[in-house]
Order: C-alpha cells, then sequence, then structure tokens
C-alpha cells in the first residue's frame, strides 16, 4: 500500500486534531454553509460559554476538596463538632473525601476536553474564511444570563 505523499499519520494524532480535520472536510462540503448561521454561531457560543463555566465551578470544588483532604490529613483522632457529634477523620472521611476529588477532577478533566473540542470547531470555522482569530468574532455575541 502506497503513501500519499505529505498525508500526515492519523494515527500520530490526537483525538482532538483529527476531529478539527474531519470538521474542515465538512466545511468544504457543499452544506457547510449551515456551521455559519446565526443559530449555530450562537448555539456554539453558549455552549461554550456554559463549559467555561461549569469547569470554573469544577476546578473550584476540585481545589476546596483536595484543600479538605489535606486538613483532616492533619487532623488525628475524633474531633468533636458542634453538639457532641463525633467524627473520626482519619478513618472515616478519608477515604470519601478521596472518591469526591477523584470525581471532580474527572469532571474538570472532561469539561477542559470539551472546551478544546469547541475551540477546535471555532478555530476551523475561522481558517475555512481565512480569519485566524475567529474567536474575536464572538465577542459581541450573548453569553449566558445575559
Amino acid at each position: 500500500m502506497s503513501k500519499i505523499p505529505d498525508a500526515p499519520d492519523l494515527l500520530k494524532m490526537s483525538l482532538i486534531e483529527r476531529l478539527g480535520r474531519s470538521f474542515d472536510a465538512l466545511l468544504r462540503r457543499e452544506f457547510g454553509q449551515r456551521f455559519y448561521t446565526p443559530e449555530f454561531l450562537n448555539e456554539i457560543v453558549d455552549k461554550k460559554a456554559a463549559v467555561d463555566a461549569e469547569m470554573g465551578k469544577s476546578a473550584g470544588a476540585t481545589f476546596l476538596a483536595a484543600s479538605l483532604i489535606t486538613f483532616f490529613d492533619l487532623v488525628s483522632g475524633k474531633v468533636t463538632i458542634g453538639s457532641g457529634l463525633s467524627v473520626d477523620f482519619s478513618k472515616d472521611l478519608s477515604p470519601i473525601l478521596s472518591f469526591v476529588t477523584a470525581s471532580l477532577l474527572l469532571r474538570t478533566t472532561l469539561l477542559m476536553l470539551d472546551l478544546q473540542v469547541i475551540n477546535q470547531i471555532m478555530i476551523r470555522l475561522g481558517q475555512n474564511i481565512n480569519v485566524n482569530q475567529f474567536n474575536i468574532i464572538f465577542i459581541n455575541r450573548k453569553s449566558p444570563g445575559n
């Protein structure tokens, strides 16, 4: 099997880069103009803003959970909270907090991947019409909550 000259090795590309190349191929077809409709552009801007907001919340929660694990590692033994509620931090809460922290870290990572996919789509939309900074076009678009 002969290799096409100057063809990139698809196995060495990241999944997001392959997605961008596939989206680029769709843009060059006859129905590619539908990606420039106001409805599609508003939807992608809204989705990007929503993912940005969720990623901020998730990253903050991840940091808080990691800080709690650190705090509970420093506290040993039983601690009485309020009206006689006694909790053994090292045995009772460490596995639970570790699981919560790992879950939050996974959620933050997946949101970051979503954001990279959206950015790749926006870059390809701009490259197709020879606009290098296509994100600037979206500055005046609405965002969630406005």
